[in-house]
């Protein structure tokens, strides 16, 4: 079987943490058959470019390069922000067509194409295959069905995307649901939640991670990671821990760390200062992704208050660290969440929110029986699922 991965959501050499967890079933796949990376990148006008160097960055990323051993094709496509956005599917099929006919250059025997995220790059990729005669396979991931299929022009199309695909699948339940409720056949859905690096994410002894972060000792410390913007809802973790502070004693002091950067910062920053935590609070901005598991293995709690998500890899790596939740009862994270793990939380609600850290934090957990909860997420177990629903289409070329 030849597979050919089709996704706007894929790291680049200038956007190395662009959709890691996509590069992560890419990998895992490559060992079990030939897979090819068709990433889209935007078209970016020279003089945009020249206007906004650090904000069009990618316009930088070359035509074709190597990422982990996979070749990945960047074929660019016109986009014009906040304008025409319910035809960016229809300027994305020229040039991933083009991509896709280079890939089949030696024949579309037993050739699968799979498109993570649903709109545009899965309606593009439908609009493809149909017109080489090849099996598709959308895969849903969150906002592409919870946001995207609910407006006017974009909807339709994303309903006949997933009418016309050979299979889709879904990270989570919830969302396989919603693409049944667009059209998908409940007997072509299937759910296959993201994976996880089990070794790059494992428990450590929590003193030892703190002393290798030069972090103090006897403070409890909540931990969040993620965009600084709007959809994470870290406003609401901030006035969580305002309230939260305002109800604690002075021996039980918390100190709440960010990690990750966004367009919010400097108003997040503000918001610390307002409601008496800044001395409290620190912004890391971003950090390697390898350096992650240290930081989770660091705290007592990790919170992720986000207003949207679908299947959040964070919320799995803090789990394989041992590290208890508070999140946001959205998307995937009720079907991650157990009282042996953590908490959920009303999404928005600061004063509950305050109250389920305030409840974690006060319990004695076994970081041992909290990693077994996604023991068997590993992403080998991943892509065992999306090669067995890929391997039932191909040679099925029309």
């Amino acid at each position: 079987m030849r597979v050919i991965l089709v996704s706007s959501i894929f790291p680049n050499s200038c956007e190395v943490m662009r959709g890691t967890f996509t590069l992560e079933i890419a990998k895992a796949l490559a060992r079990r058959c030939s897979v090819n990376v068709v990433a889209p990148l935007p078209w970016v006008p020279s003089f945009v470019r020249w206007l906004f160097p650090k904000r069009y960055a990618h316009s930088e990323v070359p035509a074709e390069e190597e990422i982990a051993g996979l070749r990945v094709l960047h074929p660019r496509y016109l986009v014009i922000p906040k304008l025409f956005g319910a035809i960016h599917a229809f300027f994305l099929s020229f040039p991933l067509y083009g991509a896709i006919q280079r890939l089949l250059a030696d024949g579309r025997d037993d050739v699968v194409i799979n498109a993570h995220w649903v709109y545009p790059d899965g309606v593009a990729a439908v609009l493809v295959a149909r017109r080489l005669g090849v099996p598709v396979v959308l895969t849903g991931l969150g906002c592409d069905i919870n946001l995207y299929a609910n407006m006017t022009w974009r909807r339709p199309q994303i309903s006949w995307a997933i009418r016309c695909s050979d299979r889709v699948t879904a990270v989570s339940a919830g969302l396989g649901q919603s693409m049944v409720a667009l059209g998908a056949a409940p007997a072509k859905t299937f759910v296959i939640p993201n994976g996880i690096d089990l070794k790059k994410f494992y428990l450590m002894e929590r003193e030892r991670a703190r002393e290798h972060l030069d972090l103090p000792r006897g403070l409890q410390i909540v931990l969040t990671v993620g965009s600084q913007d709007v959809v994470k809802g870290t406003r609401y973790l901030i006035e969580a821990m305002g309230l939260l502070r305002k109800r604690t004693s002075s021996d039980k002091e918390q100190i709440l760390l960010l990690i990750g950067d966004g367009h919010l910062r400097l108003s997040l920053q503000k918001l610390a200062e307002e409601v008496g935590i800044a001395g409290s609070t620190r912004f890391l901005g971003r950090r390697p992704h390898s350096e992650i598991a240290l930081w989770m293995n660091a705290a007592d709690v990790f919170c992720l208050p986000s207003l949207r998500e679908g299947h959040p890899n964070v919320l799995m790596e803090a789990l394989a660290c041992g590290t208890p939740v508070v999140a946001s009862s959205v998307g995937a994270i009720p079907e991650m969440i157990t009282p042996e793990n953590g908490r959920l939380s009303r999404v928005g609600d600061s004063q509950e929110l305050s109250d389920r850290i305030e409840e974690v934090l006060a319990v004695r957990w076994s970081r041992d029986r909290i990693r077994q909860c996604v023991s068997d997420k590993g992403w080998e177990s991943c892509a065992d699922r999306y090669y067995d629903v890929m391997q039932r289409l191909a040679g099925k070329c029309t």
